[in-house]
């Protein structure tokens, strides 16, 4: 990452593409420094955190537009462009949907087939959900939600790509992400649907809380002996 003094007034996070850069002019709080932050795609990938812990500041509405572009700009099965995306900023939007998300939670880890799927996690994910506060977004600010809009050939795939790009814009624009496939049994209650306005063939793919970092988590090791060339 590269940083370099700005002297341009009036310049809050504006994103230039450069061929393979991305450079984003950042302006400190009060406004007495401003600098460019440089990263390739490259970079983006291999220095990406999940966070959970997120400073108490709202995310610009300028920069969610950016992200939620990214994920929509991401490649499908045959086009298909098989989601919506809803961008939750309000805290009492966010604090419902959080609540409603732990207690149908806690209805599926009670079943047996919530036991199958997650085994010896279950008591751990009882507790949590059990908790006071706001366990399912990390009190972040803004989350947004992916949600498959019709069935596809490759519809979780598709999702999966549109996520990543979520994932890798809000880390370039100098925020923070975390994947949240816990969130995902909130699309059984009926006050959730009509609050996202959810059609019935719609179904809630996973949740992206987004905010700024509170924390500065180191990479955990990844097995790069994984790959076979055929030459």
């Amino acid at each position: 990452m590269l940083f370099r003094p700005f002297s341009v007034v009036n310049v809050f996070a504006l994103q230039i593409i450069f061929h393979s850069k991305h450079i984003t002019a950042y302006t400190t709080k009060d406004e007495s420094y401003r600098y460019f932050v440089i990263m390739n795609t490259l970079e983006a990938i291999k220095t990406r955190r999940s966070i959970r812990k997120f400073k108490d500041k709202p995310v610009p509405k300028e920069l969610l537009q950016q992200i939620v572009e990214a994920g929509i700009c991401a490649p499908s099965s045959m086009n298909k462009q098989p989601w919506r995306f809803v961008v939750v900023t309000k805290p009492d939007a966010i604090k419902t949907l959080s609540d409603e998300a732990k207690s149908e939670l806690l209805k599926f880890l009670k079943t047996q087939e919530g036991r199958n799927k997650y085994g010896d996690a279950v008591d751990r994910f009882i507790k949590r959900a059990e908790k006071p506060g706001d366990m399912i977004f990390y009190n972040a600010p803004s989350v947004i939600l992916v949600i498959q809009t019709e069935e596809a050939a490759n519809g979780q795939f598709d999702h999966g790509l549109a996520t990543q790009n979520i994932l890798l814009a809000a880390h370039e624009l100098g925020l923070g992400s975390v994947v949240v496939g816990l969130a995902v049994f909130m699309g059984n209650s009926s006050s959730v649907r009509k609050l996202l306005k959810m059609k019935n063939d719609e179904k809630l793919v996973i949740a992206i809380p987004i905010g700024y970092p509170d924390e500065t988590p180191h990479g955990l090791e990844r097995d790069f002996d994984v790959v076979d060339w055929i030459e």
